[in-house]
């Protein structure tokens, strides 16, 4: 068998299980109550709204296939997983301003040293903290602003909804392939 043979085998038995996952139709699932268990650690943040429409918000003290507990400013809500509808976990600007202020320290770090490559000395502490402080604040506030248009919350369950897999082939003269789609 020569090399342009093999290829066209290869594209062959490729294409045969393109058409057989295509067949298989549309995969199903659905977040269980077990599954959101290992997503709702102890401390973190998180929205909970009840088959009332009721958003109850706090940090998760326990949880338990029956009950998920939250505490805001020393009041505790049980909330029971029967009248969930949906958990968002809430996203705090915080982690953002630390990335940009990181990046704000780095890009000043990265300053200096170009200033020195080309013979310009910094002198003085206080002008290295002016100049710090100045790239570290702008910094941590380009990265709270950008988590801010990101968006924060991000819904970890959603009661009722199920998870489809689509698998459709996509055949061109020179290639063959799949596209997946997977949607929630």
């Amino acid at each position: 068998m020569d090399d342009e043979d093999q290829r066209w085998s290869v594209r062959r038995v490729f294409m045969a299980a393109i058409f057989l996952l295509t067949d298989s139709g549309v995969a199903l699932g659905q977040t269980s109550a077990a599954a959101v268990h290992t997503r709702l650690t102890h401390g973190r943040t998180i929205a909970i709204t009840d088959a009332q429409s009721q958003i109850t918000t706090g940090r998760v003290v326990t949880v338990t296939p029956a009950v998920v507990s939250v505490e805001k400013a020393d009041r505790r809500f049980d909330v029971p997983f029967s009248e969930i509808v949906a958990i968002d976990e809430i996203d705090h600007l915080r982690n953002g301003a630390l990335v940009g202020l990181i990046i704000g320290a780095g890009l000043f770090v990265a300053d200096v040293a170009v200033s020195r490559a080309d013979g310009l000395e910094l002198t003085g502490a206080g002008y290295d903290v002016v100049f710090g402080t100045i790239y570290g604040g702008l910094g941590l506030a380009a990265g709270a602003g950008i988590d801010a248009l990101i968006g924060g919350n991000r819904r970890i369950y959603l009661r009722g909804t199920t998870a489809r897999i689509n698998v459709a082939p996509t055949v061109r003269p020179d290639r063959a392939g799949a596209v997946i789609g997977i949607s929630w």
